[in-house]
């Protein structure tokens, strides 16, 4: 659907074909528990906090405190969120399925300190000076990232323990592979 902006041409067409899609989408009707809604306005509130929060703490406490004590629930739950474009909730390992995202901005953000232009976006003196400059060469020459060097790019914006979550994401997504 080609869209102008500056006109504004297309975008009633494109409004038509969204709500007559949604309205044939049986999913939209769908019922769901008071209980799922409220632990999503206790997860959207932490938004002000958190870029994310865990599956293994905060969201089994934000559940138990809206009345969903069943691990499975709060996963079914999560998945319905996560389908319906509310909170990123990814599954296919471990490390992935204990960090739920509620502010998709961080993704890009610490994404965007690896995949940019080197001659741009990063200070080559920074890297010498903390002895990483091989590790940036590497980076961005040959396309292989240390993990020192993934540490260090991505301190400030995640915590060390995130750095495993971010590279199962880059590996799941094909924005990394493992030599």
């Amino acid at each position: 659907f080609p869209i102008d902006n500056k006109e504004a041409l297309g975008i009633d067409n494109l409004r038509c074909v969204v709500e007559e899609q949604a309205r044939d989408d049986n999913s939209i009707s769908e019922q769901v528990s008071i209980r799922w809604m409220a632990l999503l306005d206790q997860i959207h509130s932490k938004r002000n906090q958190s870029c994310y929060l865990t599956l293994s703490g905060d969201i089994r406490n934000l559940g138990l405190e809206v009345g969903i004590g069943s691990s499975l629930e709060q996963e079914t739950a999560l998945a319905l969120f996560h389908e319906r474009g509310l909170l990123i909730h990814l599954t296919s390992t471990l490390v992935l399925k204990n960090i739920v995202v509620i502010k998709p901005q961080w993704l890009i953000v610490v994404l965007s300190k690896v995949i940019c232009d080197g001659n741009l976006h990063i200070d080559k003196d920074q890297f010498k000076h903390v002895g990483l400059e091989e590790d940036l060469k590497a980076t961005f020459e040959k396309g292989l990232a240390s993990r020192d060097f993934l540490e260090y790019v991505w301190k400030g914006e995640c915590e060390l323990e995130q750095v495993d979550f971010f590279l199962d994401l880059m590996e799941r997504t094909m924005l990394l592979s493992r030599w």
